[in-house]
Formats: structure tokens, C-alpha cells, sequence
């Protein structure tokens, strides 16, 4: 907590290499509990933030209560060092890597919804995104847009979202194996379909949405197999229909 305070990263990881437990808490007398994520929110330490959650810090009910509220404290430009572009970071990085528990989410989120000077248009909508368990942020870098457009680049499974290509590159080496998108027969997915039916181009333009260039080639592949049939032989009903065309 003190390395937080301090912002001093180098000290945070050499204690967490020696054992510190990045969940210990402590209790105030007052009731009061601070934790080492309230210490990285309340010093504005995003890059402290980022530590402790890759290296397992589990969001309490406090941690998200306090979240909220120095979040929204800076929005409002009532914080000593976070602006407001820093409490977003902060907030997006805590709730992506975080994954705290949504009803707990819902119901501090409702807490300070009730007071209208403390809404933030941005706090607020990731929060509905995070509530419906729809991606608000670049699986990366954690960017709430794409770059030259107003929205992100949804993967078909719907699961994750990219600023840009080069963020789904390096991201899908790993999320392929988890990749639950919808592909047809074609090895399509839905997107690709609705973009075909715009463009008028083949599957192959298509495929330029993000997530789905591998996995479509594939499932491609395997139908091109089936269609020619055994060991990759035509049939003989498809050389007689050949023949009689000729």
C-alpha cells in the first residue's frame, strides 16, 4: 500500500515476487478498510492498478464502491491528481482486468446514479456495456474506440472488441482457441455475411471483419472436402453429370 501511495511500481513488484499478498487489507478503527487497490485509485497509480490486478487482486465490495466514487470525484474535477481522462483509464482498467462481480457492480453503480451531479455519460456506459456482458474497451489496449471511427471492431463471437487490426493480430493467436463466433457452411459468420450482402463481393472480401480470417478458412476447407467427397475423389453421379454436359 505504501509503494502505491508512493507510486513507486519497482518496490510493488519486488514485494509481490517476495510474497506480499496483493489482497491484504486493513481495518481502520474507525471501520474504515483500505486495500492495495484502494491505495493505486485514491493516488491515481493506473499503471500500479494494472500490476495488482495481473497479479491477482480480487475486487471487493469496497474496492468497487470506492472505485465508483473517486471515479466519478474526478470526472467532476474534485480529485487532487486524477483528471477526468485518467479516472476513465483507471476505471475501464479496473473493471476489464478486475471482472468484479456484476450485482455488486449494479447495485454501488446505483448508489451514486441516484445523485445526478455525480453522473458521468462515460462512467455510464461502460458500466451498462459491463452489465450486459458486452465488450466496452480494446481486449488490448484498452482504448474505448477504433481508430477513425466512433465505435470498436466487434469479433463475430461478440465476446471481445479491437481499436484496430493490428490489436486483433496480436490478441488472436490466443483468443482463436476460444473463438465462439457463428460460421455457416461457407465459413462465414454473420458479419461477414451482412458485409457480402452490402459490398456485393465474395466471401474472401468479406472476411476482412475482425476475428475471423483463420477460423473461416478452416471451416472453408473441411466443407471443400465433404463436397468432393471421399478421399477427396469426385463421385461417379458428378463425373456422368460431367460427362452428359459436355
Amino acid at each position: 500500500m505504501i509503494a502505491s501511495d508512493g507510486g513507486h511500481i519497482d518496490q510493488a513488484i519486488a514485494l509481490l515476487d517476495h510474497g506480499a499478498n496483493v489482497n491484504k487489507t486493513k481495518v481502520f478503527p474507525g471501520g474504515n478498510v483500505a486495500s492495495p487497490l484502494i491505495s493505486t485509485l485514491s493516488c491515481g497509480a493506473h499503471d500500479i492498478l494494472r500490476l495488482f490486478l495481473t497479479r491477482g487482486a480480487i475486487p471487493s465490495t469496497d474496492d468497487v464502491l470506492y472505485c465508483f466514487g473517486i471515479c466519478l470525484n474526478a470526472c467532476k474535477g474534485e480529485h487532487r491528481s486524477l483528471s477526468r481522462d485518467g479516472a476513465i483509464k483507471m476505471f475501464v482498467t479496473f473493471l476489464h482486468l478486475g471482472k468484479p462481480d456484476s450485482d455488486v457492480v449494479r447495485d454501488k453503480f446505483n448508489v451514486h446514479s441516484h445523485d445526478p451531479s455525480y453522473r458521468d455519460p462515460t462512467i455510464t456506459n461502460i458500466t451498462k456495456h459491463y452489465l450486459q456482458g458486452r465488450p466496452f474497451c480494446c481486449f488490448v489496449c484498452e482504448a474505448l474506440t477504433a481508430k477513425e471511427r466512433d465505435k470498436l471492431l466487434m469479433c463475430p463471437c461478440r465476446t471481445v472488441a479491437y481499436c484496430s487490426r493490428e490489436c486483433q493480430v496480436k490478441h488472436w493467436r490466443e483468443h482463436k482457441v476460444q473463438c465462439t463466433g457463428p460460421l455457416n457452411e461457407r465459413g462465414e459468420s454473420e458479419a461477414m455475411v451482412k458485409k457480402r450482402s452490402k459490398t456485393g463481393k465474395g466471401a474472401a472480401a468479406g472476411g476482412a471483419d475482425v476475428g475471423v480470417a483463420e477460423a473461416a478458412g478452416a471451416v472453408a476447407e473441411a466443407a471443400g472436402a465433404v463436397a468432393t467427397g471421399k478421399n477427396g475423389k469426385k463421385g461417379k453421379k458428378g463425373k456422368k453429370s460431367r460427362g452428359k454436359k459436355k
